[in-house]
């Protein structure tokens, strides 16, 4: 009986390849065969799926109404001190240019906010007399 390493060199000598991996038995069998072990059955063929169909691409879309409803149901007092704050870090020395930039157009958004607030509040009070 040829032990693996003596099925090896046969199959050297021959010129098969594709002897690693393989066991006794499957040596054996190429070298009988010339042909080696099927190790992995092939998966089934899959059914061919139609065409889906291309979406369009979706389109950005701004954000304005999120802006402007952003202080709507704020209270004058709360939109005020906002206001202190952003004053604040625009006069602040440490405060970056950007920093600045971003507060001021912060602010004058504010501003129309706090105008409306007020406005409503005026309309409120007017409203309970």
């Amino acid at each position: 009986m040829p032990t693996v390493c003596d099925l090896k060199v046969e199959l050297k000598k021959k010129g098969i390849k594709g002897i690693s991996g393989l066991n006794k038995a499957g040596l054996q069998r190429l070298l009988d065969t010339g042909k080696p072990p099927d190790k992995k059955q092939k998966p089934p063929k899959k059914k061919e799926e139609p065409p889906k169909k291309k979406e369009e691409p979706k389109m950005l879309k701004f954000k304005e109404k999120e802006k402007e409803d952003k202080f709507k149901n704020k209270s004058a007092i709360y939109l005020g001190r906002l206001k202190k704050k952003l004053e604040a870090v625009i006069n602040d020395k440490g405060s970056t240019s950007n920093e600045k930039n971003q507060a001021t157009n912060k602010l004058k958004e504010l501003d129309i906010a706090l105008t409306k607030a007020k406005q409503d509040l005026k309309e409120k009070r007017k409203k309970k007399k």
